[in-house]
């Protein structure tokens, strides 16, 4: 699992950007925190967080690309893009 936003993200197999042999590892680790799209990006991130921004994933715990046939997957609760989300994940 994971208790805090950092935790869950950098968990490995979590996040794909994070595996070290991912291709886009080095985009990640060189990111610069002064760029205006970091800030931006920020921004949205920090909204979510905070409840300001609509949930659109319907309060969903667990997602997968859509190529990805993870085995707890069941119905989805919402398709966005090539990600499907899920709710109620046992």
């Amino acid at each position: 699992m994971g208790n805090t936003i950092k935790e869950v993200c950098l968990k490995p197999q979590q996040y794909s950007c994070w595996n070290t042999d991912d291709v886009n590892y080095q985009k990640i680790k060189d990111l610069d925190v002064n760029d205006n799209e970091y800030k931006k990006i920020l921004r949205i991130v920090q909204n979510v967080v905070d409840g300001k921004h609509q949930d659109n994933t319907n309060g969903s715990t667990h997602y997968h690309a859509n190529y990805i046939h993870p085995r707890w997957a069941t119905t989805p609760t919402v398709t966005i893009g090539q990600h499907l989300f899920y709710n109620n994940v046992k």
